[in-house]
């Protein structure tokens, strides 16, 4: 019920994108929320629901679901009421190219 994301990014001369995937296998609908943790900064706290059986993608950065963060390194704990599956994925430009290059990454389940 409680997962933890080392590594987000948004912005910077690489245009870093990141997207926090929440999948909600269960019958119900599952509560979440994200506790958002910038890099020498304060603490940024969302709720989002997650439907039943669907997968909710979480944007972070200008003109999304977390627009308060830009331009910053951030980790991320995620807590739910319900058994959910979390990831994240990286992605930035290379060469001029949108989205070149990427990584993706599970998060760890947190006691």
């Amino acid at each position: 019920m409680r997962w933890g994301l080392a590594e987000g990014r948004v912005g910077g001369e690489h245009h870093f994108s990141t997207f926090i995937l929440l999948a909600n296998p269960g019958p119900v609908p599952a509560t979440v929320r994200v506790l958002f943790l910038p890099e020498g900064a304060g603490r940024l706290e969302k709720t989002f629901d997650v439907p039943p059986t669907s997968r909710l993608t979480v944007r972070v950065g200008p003109g999304t679901e977390v627009p308060e963060l830009t331009n910053i390194n951030f980790g991320a704990e995620i807590v739910s009421n319900q058994p959910i599956a979390v990831e994240r994925a990286l992605y930035w430009d290379a060469n001029g190219v949108t989205f070149a290059a990427g990584s993706n990454a599970t998060a760890m389940r947190l006691p």
